[in-house]
């Protein structure tokens, strides 16, 4: 059935940075993306969506806020709806859902006059999160071509009659879909950006070019400068010999005239002479001369005007001027470069049986990965979208030991020669970086593999501490595809973690997001279908981690139990500090941790460690009695 939900423009961001709309309480709890919804004059309730059957607009100019009323029309199955009586206006029909709505291929977006709609279209421009921008625009249309009912007044929550009950909500399906799709996002950015070995190899060069032009510049003026100058001009041979193979200096000529020149031309100008010289030379020499522009020369003539600058004689007394002229010069270079690489690596559509896909609870690579890998990568994306506390790059670090520890026990479970009585060189891997941790002297290298999966690990946890640093560090090891990467990350932080400006070459193209968009349905029918609460397959992915809710929950509730462990009762009534509330609190989180990690260090350092963490600082305790408190802990230890 059609129905038409009304929400405020100031939304609009909020939506289609995850194709989702809830109603106004899930956003704190839901855990990804915005955690607030704009109201909106046609709905009181924090709880509900309200619906209509046709589009309804206010008759105010502006919506709570000073935004606009927006209809957003979907599909959705008649006997999840719940009628509900407007009191002032019995012949509009409204409905009252308590649910988050995926959009997927058929929704539209209806605004009531043309100029909401720009304005409302031009804010997106601000947003780096906004990544279904052109599928928004696409799908909008104007009222003009509905029957449209309009409210004079605000909704007050007496003005609704909502009768009957809903079942409980449980946000975790939508924290763990929001990680599945993330993952499935970042393969499809990553598949797009897929480099072939040609366009990888450029890229190095345009890497080493910008670090080798750096170096000369501090060298200027030095003795061991032509050295650096003559490893610099070598790259850019390299890159000019990488163009020569497509294309000569002939036809770039022709190619960038717009027909003013022609193979009879130039063929004639190299005949001609003028002292000795060709009249073709004596053309190329003015297009070299600074007096001509460089942005309408061919490419083969902006790298022939580098070289001369590099060669050209320094002047000690006006350094700035060769340093300016070489720096222009290697910035054209990378610019254009860059614009040639990135025109072929979004000439390619999205192709389904190149993307991950998600179904029965798992997911499944495409054929060319290689089948080791692919079963590590299968299991680490699902791995981590079941971790739901994990949704900051602050709780992956502060975490990250215990995270390496429960994939670890995932993998040895899943696969008999991670680990087992001969483990496998990837074991290994985890464990060196696990130790890497504590080390303040030696970094890890992520290279000790070759699958780029635990490479991408690897990064992830010693300097992925925003996206950004991630892909530096993807880029540093030479990983020619982020198709692993983004996925990983995808997984880690759900989709709305990755901004438009990464996905934009995926969600521009219409071919390419309404394949994004169908393989978004089909997953979410399969995640829908394979995961009610109670089915086996949902219970096996409940992994050992702890999730920061669950655990702060359930320390409230220990904190009521009468009955006081051995644990408490041994160090509590053995220091004067058995009546201070702060430490029992402090306690109760400690011995929960103990149960969820069994396999910790359990010694004194660490309790020491915990007690002084700044969120579990005690008032009422210096460090004297922290020790104290210590030193009993060890006793019991002992004891026990």
């Amino acid at each position: 059935m059609k129905i038409f939900i009304p929400f405020n423009s100031n939304d609009f961001n909020s939506i289609f940075s995850t194709l989702t709309i809830s109603p106004r309480e899930f956003y704190p709890e839901r855990g990804y993306s915005f955690k607030r919804a704009t109201p909106t004059i046609l709905n009181p309730f924090e709880e509900y969506l309200i619906a209509f059957e046709k589009p309804t607009f206010s008759q105010r100019d502006l919506d709570e806020e000073n935004g606009y009323v927006i209809n957003l029309e979907v599909e959705f199955p008649e006997h999840k709806l719940q009628p509900v009586l407007l009191k002032f206006d019995q012949n509009i029909k409204c409905f009252a859902l308590k649910e988050t709505i995926y959009l997927k291929e058929d929704f539209k977006l209806i605004f009531r006059r043309r100029q909401e709609k720009l304005e409302t279209e031009a804010k997106t421009l601000k947003s780096i999160e906004t990544k279904f921008t052109t599928l928004a625009k696409n799908n909008s249309t104007l009222s003009d071509s509905y029957d449209v009912s309009f409210i004079k007044n605000k909704i007050e929550e007496k003005d609704i009659s909502i009768e009957g009950s809903f079942s409980k909500i449980d946000l975790k399906r939508e924290e763990v879909f929001n990680k599945i799709f993330g993952a499935l996002l970042g393969f499809a950015v990553g598949s797009k950006n897929k480099l072939s070995p040609e366009i990888s190899r450029i890229k190095n060069l345009l890497r080493e070019l910008n670090n080798l032009s750096s170096l000369f510049f501090n060298k200027i003026g030095e003795k061991d400068a032509n050295r650096t100058k003559e490893r610099l001009i070598a790259c850019i041979g390299d890159i000019e010999g990488y163009f020569n193979e497509r294309e000569s200096l002939e036809q770039a000529l022709i190619m960038s005239s717009n027909s003013e020149v022609s193979t009879e031309l130039i063929m004639k100008l190299k005949d001609a002479k003028i002292c000795e010289h060709s009249l073709f030379d004596l053309l190329i020499e003015g297009l070299l001369s600074d007096s001509y522009s460089t942005s309408s020369l061919p490419f083969h003539l902006i790298i022939e005007k580098a070289k001369r600058r590099i060669n050209s004689r320094y002047n000690s007394k006006y350094p700035d001027k060769y340093v300016q002229n070489i720096s222009d010069s290697i910035s054209e270079i990378i610019s254009e470069t860059n614009l040639i690489v990135d025109s072929e690596t979004t000439s390619n559509n999205l192709i389904n049986e190149d993307l991950l896909q998600y179904n029965e609870m798992n997911f499944s690579v495409p054929h060319d990965k290689n089948s080791q890998e692919s079963e590590y990568l299968k299991l680490i994306l699902i791995f981590f979208t079941r971790l739901r506390f994990l949704t900051t790059t602050d709780d992956l670090f502060s975490n990250r030991k215990d995270i390496i520890k429960g994939l670890g026990k995932e993998l040895s479970a899943k696969i008999v020669k991670f680990k087992g009585d001969n483990p496998s060189p990837e074991y290994y891997y985890l464990l060196d970086l696990l130790k890497s941790f504590d080390s303040l002297r030696s970094s890890f290298d992520p290279l000790k593999t070759d699958y780029v999966v635990f490479q991408s690990l690897a990064v992830l946890f010693t300097s992925g501490r925003d996206l950004q640093k991630y892909l530096d560090g993807i880029s540093k090891i030479n990983i020619d595809s982020l198709t692993t990467p983004l996925a990983i990350w995808g997984a880690v932080y759900g989709y709305a973690s990755l901004p438009k400006t990464l996905t934009e070459k995926v969600l521009t193209k219409e071919v390419d997001y309404k394949e994004l968009i169908k393989l978004f349905r089909i997953s979410h029918d399969n995640y829908l279908k394979a995961s009610e609460p109670d089915t086996v397959e949902e219970q096996k992915h409940e992994y050992i981690l702890y999730d920061k809710k669950i655990d702060a929950e359930n320390a409230i509730q220990e904190k009521v139990i009468e009955e006081k462990s051995d644990f408490f009762n041994k160090i509590l009534t053995a220091t004067k500090y058995g009546k201070n509330q702060g430490l029992e609190d402090v306690l109760v989180k400690f011995e929960h941790r103990q149960r969820m990690f069994p396999d910790s260090e359990m010694n004194k350092k660490f309790l020491e460690k915990f007690l002084n963490k700044k969120e579990n600082k005690i008032s009422g305790i210096a460090k004297k009695g922290i020790e104290e408190i210590v030193n009993q802990y060890e006793q019991y230890l002992q004891s026990n």
